[in-house]
């Protein structure tokens, strides 16, 4: 139906450029025309003969008498696989022409050409779903060794694998899985290293504590055997035996309050008690109770601060007296005779610089970053000969860290120790 429709247009836009050229007798624009639309156009004349007016394709397939008998002018007919439009002589204005003239379209080339574009489009069908098909292929073929990648790779890591780390490459979901999948194995490598440190200071803790609990012990054993086999009746040698059982047991005692205490900061159980208090006034209270201990072993305390103006810190009071304590009687068994231990106040914006300096025997350079750790002795005959538990100093430094700040030593051999650390001056 469309191609009569067209077809009828078509005959239409001739018919005004037949009355257009025949005039002047030039039908090269008709010409033009009906060849685009593969239109040809014939006079059929009273002798019932067949004339190709524009030396178009012949019609010598079609029967002229058929032509004739066809309904009336004014519409396409269909005949012999070709569509026909008759037009009477008068439709030609002045009349140049004696006979009928008919236009004739070839159905086969429309069907031919429809023909064509079916097939291409059907071609072209094909050709898409082939590029799907070999795409999704390829893609699928590509992203399943991705996927197998990854597989390996997590078999690896499960396997204990560690330190490895898969490739990506692009933005896709496979690529920002292997990336996840990377961070996550860092991060297990991470806490691996973090177990394997753990497990060897567990060790060592074990060890040390071990060490440190059976020398007490097996000297109170000693003692009491000796006592039971007769010299508790000597009186020259049983009250100094339970002397030595009685400082023997209290250093028992303080190792294993300590061990609580240091159980307490590292498993986060340590709440600290924050309130403001003057500096200067702590400090010279402290040094009024270590007084006695500092005069019956010949060391001087000094107090030194930077301002006469009252300095004020933000801290648990109780906790940086358990710090300052500490240091200070290291700075007293570990002086040198008529030696001085002096405490230093500075203020800064924002904190306070405290720090405990001694005229003591000094800590080689090597020791300085070990000093912190717990049970570490620089010189471990001499340390236990004075008494002391090994913890201390990690003590003192999770102390200040719960305070937010961070404490330094400054040591050399005979020369002397500092040890510093700062306390805010503002709610933290």
């Amino acid at each position: 139906m469309n191609f009569r429709k067209e077809f009828f247009t078509n005959v239409e836009s001739a018919i005004v450029l037949l009355n257009d050229s025949l005039p002047g007798n030039n039908l090269h624009p008709v010409n033009r025309f009906c060849k685009s639309h593969n239109i040809s156009i014939y006079l059929l004349d009273g002798t019932v003969s067949k004339v190709d007016l524009l030396a178009g394709a012949p019609i010598d397939s079609l029967n002229v008498k058929q032509l004739l008998a066809q309904p009336s002018a004014g519409k396409p007919v269909e005949l012999d696989n070709h569509l026909i439009y008759f037009i009477p002589p008068d439709r030609i204005s002045p009349p140049y022409l004696e006979g009928s003239i008919v236009f004739v379209k070839s159905l086969a080339a429309l069907n031919d050409n429809l023909n064509r574009m079916v097939l291409f489009f059907i071609l072209s069908i094909l050709s898409i779903l082939s590029v799907i098909f070999i795409s999704s292929y390829f893609y699928s073929k590509y992203h399943s060794r991705r996927i197998t990648e990854l597989i390996d790779y997590t078999e690896k890591i499960k396997n204990g694998a560690r330190d490895i780390y898969v490739k990506t490459f692009g933005n896709d979901e496979i690529s920002r899985l292997g990336v996840s999948l990377n961070g996550l194995t860092g991060k297990i490598s991470e806490e691996f290293k973090t177990l394997k440190k753990l497990e060897k200071v567990r060790s060592e803790f074990l060890g040390n504590i071990s060490h440190e609990l059976k020398t007490p012990i097996f000297s109170i054993q000693g003692y009491i055997e000796t006592l039971k086999d007769g010299a508790v009746n000597e009186p020259e040698v049983n009250m100094d035996f339970l002397d030595r059982i009685e400082r023997h047991a209290e250093r028992l005692n303080a190792l294993v309050s300590d061990l609580i205490e240091i159980s307490k900061i590292e498993s986060g159980e340590l709440k600290l008690s924050y309130r403001f208090f003057v500096l200067q006034d702590f400090m010279q209270s402290i040094i009024d109770e270590m007084h006695s201990l500092a005069l019956s072993s010949g060391i001087r305390i000094e107090l030194q601060s930077t301002t006469e103006n009252p300095i004020s810190v933000f801290a648990d009071k109780e906790r940086i007296r358990q710090v300052m304590i500490n240091l200070i009687e290291n700075g007293i068994k570990y002086n040198k005779p008529n030696g001085t231990v002096r405490i230093e106040i500075k203020r800064e914006p924002d904190r306070a610089i405290i720090s405990v300096i001694d005229t003591g025997i000094g800590i080689p350079e090597e020791h300085h970053s070990r000093v912190f750790e717990r049970f570490y002795r620089v010189d471990k005959n001499r340390s236990r000969e004075i008494g002391g538990t090994g913890l201390g100093l990690a003590i003192v430094k999770h102390i200040i860290e719960a305070h937010k700040g961070s404490i330094s030593i400054e040591s050399k051999s005979g020369e002397g120790s500092c040890f510093s650390f700062q306390l805010p001056t503002k709610v933290i």
